[in-house]
């Protein structure tokens, strides 16, 4: 059975203390010492028993925390640059957004004419997989339900607004369809159904 260890506190305006020590070398390797910031000199000491009394015959710990300086100098870099990898820890800006969606084949009118910032993909699949793509490691989300279905609308990190609804115009197919709002300019992504891809 293990004898019980008394700890004690004291507080130097409320109990009269010897002469303050000023280097951490001459505090007791059994006393931890917490001083206040404000230079007013108050502190905490916690008078621990002796090690030998605990059954600890370890030599007190040294400083080391000098070695690791010059390793750590380049891990804010490596952090900064790990975040700039897409899909780890931030979500996409407005302006990846958009270079995604303009990498996707254009929507034809019936007359075999381009439409203007509408895009498409092939599948329902395609189009949520593209959905994921554009919102990973959003900030967050909100569900809008109306007579014509369920739009989600995720923000990024900038403030852009991706929603992936349910429905969409009977020209489009009344499918599955990603919108967003970037520079004050609508983009549509449908399922291509072959309504919208004439040519």
């Amino acid at each position: 059975m293990q004898d019980n260890v008394e700890v004690r506190i004291q507080n130097n305006f409320k109990i009269p203390q010897p002469p303050k020590i000023e280097s951490q070398n001459e505090i007791p390797p059994n006393v931890i010492r917490i001083e206040t910031q404000d230079g007013s000199g108050e502190f905490i000491e916690i008078e621990l028993p002796p090690t030998t009394l605990l059954g600890i015959d370890d030599p007190p710990l040294q400083d080391t925390s000098a070695m690791f300086i010059p390793a750590l100098r380049g891990v804010g870099s490596a952090i900064k640059g790990i975040k700039n990898v897409a899909g780890i820890g931030r979500s996409l800006t407005r302006e990846e957004v958009l270079e995604r969606i303009k990498k996707l084949p254009k929507a034809f009118n019936s007359k075999g004419k381009e439409r203007t910032r509408i895009y498409l993909v092939g599948t329902k699949e395609k189009l949520l997989e593209l959905w994921e793509e554009l919102t990973r490691n959003f900030k967050n989300e909100r569900i809008e339900k109306n007579p014509k279905g369920i739009r989600i609308v995720r923000t990024l990190d900038d403030g852009t607004e991706v929603s992936l609804r349910d429905y969409s115009s009977e020209a489009s197919g009344n499918s599955h369809t990603i919108d967003t709002k970037i520079n004050n300019k609508d983009y549509k992504i449908h399922i291509d159904k072959g309504i919208n891809n004439a040519p």
